[in-house]
């Protein structure tokens, strides 16, 4: 197949916790892969998408269009909620791509990969492309995670949240503090108010009475 290059909305798929699976019992990490497999075709079908390949336990597909990638995201996610057999983080970015041999290449995949691990278990998360091409098209909800640095990609990238019955979504505020500069900003403005609180009220305890005494000043005296 020669290489064609397009326009298509690239989605990854990852099942949380896989590799400790994996590592307790190979059989029952093996029926997880079928298992997903199974629920995941006939919904990739739904919304004319493709799979490209499996990677280990994560899975790339590609959408004609963001709205048909996001609505298929969205009722994965439904589903697993309901079922629970287990929990994947999904990412999905838009952009330019190659197609070539059965397998897909360039930024738009690139991009994507980086987009999924951003996601919570459970949850979805886009790029800001994907945002703006669907925002108009279908009914959605999202929550802004601000501008995040993902590897390998040299401008900071607005990343959202999907919203919707059955799908996860992060605590921004949570995330945001529990980052380690954060951290320690709140620290040092903590101990900053604590320390000024201590100076400004050293006076209020020194008792008035006391303070209010004659006092008496002894000098050394030469004769």
């Amino acid at each position: 197949m020669p290489a064609v290059r397009k326009l298509a909305a690239i989605v990854f798929t990852d099942i949380v916790g896989y590799t400790a699976k994996m590592g307790n019992d190979e059989e029952a990490g093996l029926q997880l892969l079928k298992t997903k497999r199974e629920l995941l075709q006939p919904i990739v079908k739904k919304f004319e998408g493709t799979i490209l390949k499996e990677l280990g336990d994560g899975m790339l597909l590609s959408f004609n269009n963001s709205p048909d990638a996001v609505q298929f995201a969205m009722e994965v996610q439904q589903i697993l909620a309901e079922k629970k057999p287990f929990e994947l983080r999904i990412g999905i970015h838009a952009g330019d791509v190659i197609f070539e041999n059965n397998d897909v290449f360039g930024d738009g995949v690139n991009i994507a990969a980086r987009v999924q691990p951003n996601s919570i278990p459970g949850g979805i998360c886009i790029s800001k492309t994907v945002y703006e091409q669907v925002q108009n098209q279908i009914p959605l909800e999202v929550i802004s995670l601000g501008k995040r640095k993902l590897k390998g990609v040299k401008k900071l990238a607005q990343l959202y949240a999907v919203k919707g019955n059955g799908i996860k979504t992060q605590n921004i505020y949570h995330r945001y503090i529990t980052r380690p500069r954060v951290q320690r900003s709140i620290y040092s403005l903590v101990s900053l108010i604590f320390c000024a609180a201590i100076y400004f009220s050293v006076p209020y305890f020194v008792n008035d009475e006391i303070s209010s005494l004659p006092s008496l000043g002894i000098l050394q005296l030469k004769n």
